[in-house]
């Protein structure tokens, strides 16, 4: 059965409320040039840093693109394929690392995005 590859894109706004400094994340889950989904979720934490917020938009997409394709695969019987695309270079760098590293203050939806990635399969497929 062939497989559907579904897009993923995340961004940040860090820290663009002054009152509180909490960063906003966004979100969109693409089939080819049709969105299926998109979000835009003010974070629950205060990000130290750009590529910190950064990474949370990335885990709060992942885990809403992983959703969708949950989702698509029951209702079509098909595999789905997730691609995940950002614009941080350092957020990159922070989850194509095993754990945490040097970084501190990152949530457990981090831990389990991160551990699909390096097992190097979406947690989409069936």
């Amino acid at each position: 059965m062939p497989e559907w590859c579904k897009e993923v894109f995340s961004d940040s706004d860090s820290g663009s409320n002054k009152q509180h400094r909490k960063s906003v994340s966004a979100g969109y889950v693409c089939y080819g040039s049709a969105l299926l989904f998109s979000s835009s979720r003010t974070q629950r934490v205060v990000s130290l840093s750009s590529s910190e917020a950064e990474v949370y938009a990335a885990s709060s997409s992942a885990c809403d693109g992983i959703l969708i394709g949950k989702l698509v695969a029951f209702c079509t019987g098909r595999c789905v394929v997730l691609h995940h695309l950002m614009d941080s270079a350092a957020a990159r760098g922070i989850r194509a690392r095993q754990g945490v590293g040097r970084t501190r203050h990152l949530s457990c939806s981090f831990m389990v995005t991160t551990a699909c990635d390096t097992k190097r399969q979406s947690c989409a497929n069936c």
